[in-house]
């Protein structure tokens, strides 16, 4: 393991303890106020997710769905009323434990089989062979990966877990070409910004969908109605098997 992840592990462990709710627990914070993102920015940042897969994926009620960084479970809590079986990964049993507790009382009458996994993004490999997923979700965890070559790693093992129809989900990605707005928005001229998240172009998705054998790969902004850094400067990528 890189010393970059043993940081991370701590770092979001350590978060995930001190939590008192979903929000603050997974480290949502605005960057401006220092404070947790609100309740109603929450909800709507988990409901662009819904309205972009609901249609063609959630549908039925019966998706296999694998979620790779599932934090303290906003999504997970959400999306799991949709799925046959929902596989959950993170970093730390830290993580996990809280992702569970948070859940508990949302999981009266589910039928869902729900599965945890401590692994790193790139461990996904590890997941039982047998499980194929209709859906993989990587929600506002790829500007936190060490590298561009880890991100590359990642999105290739993904698709090697879907189904033919099977759809992945990248969401909440750092806008490289929004760079410099976001420096302005937050109002600061901070050159480490870059340094410490990882930005990607939208080309970096549609060339690297090509070259890993994506049928289609679909990008768009965020539907909101609140403004906000995470609504702004931030889009969302479906690559389709």
């Amino acid at each position: 393991m890189s010393k970059y992840l043993k940081i991370q592990k701590k770092l979001w462990a350590n978060t995930a303890f001190h939590g008192t709710d979903m929000i603050d627990a997974s480290g949502w914070v605005n960057s401006i106020t220092k404070k947790p993102f609100s309740k109603a920015e929450m909800d709507e940042l988990v409901e662009n997710i819904y309205l972009k897969l609901k249609d063609r994926h959630l549908s039925s009620g019966e998706s296999d769905i694998l979620e790779i960084g599932c934090g303290s479970g906003l999504v997970l809590s959400k999306l799991i009323r949709f799925s046959k079986t929902y596989d959950a990964t993170d970093i730390s049993e830290v993580i996990l434990e809280k992702c569970r507790a948070f859940l508990a009382p949302n999981l009266n009458n589910l039928e869902t089989e729900i599965n945890f996994y401590c692994l790193f993004a790139h461990e996904i490999d590890m997941i039982p062979a047998e499980n194929k997923y209709d859906i993989i979700i990587i929600n506002s965890v790829m500007h936190r990966f060490p590298d561009y070559v880890y991100a590359i790693d990642v999105l290739t093992k993904s698709r090697a877990l879907l189904n033919d129809n099977g759809v992945l989900f990248c969401g909440d990605i750092m806008d490289a070409d929004k760079l410099e707005d976001l420096q302005d928005f937050l109002s600061q001229e901070d050159p480490s910004l870059k340094n410490k998240k990882l930005f990607f172009k939208r080309s970096f998705f549609e060339n690297i969908a090509v070259e890993i054998g994506f049928s289609k790969c679909r990008i768009s902004d965020k539907i909101y109605t609140i403004p906000n850094e995470l609504s702004l400067f931030r889009y969302d990528v479906m690559l389709y098997a």
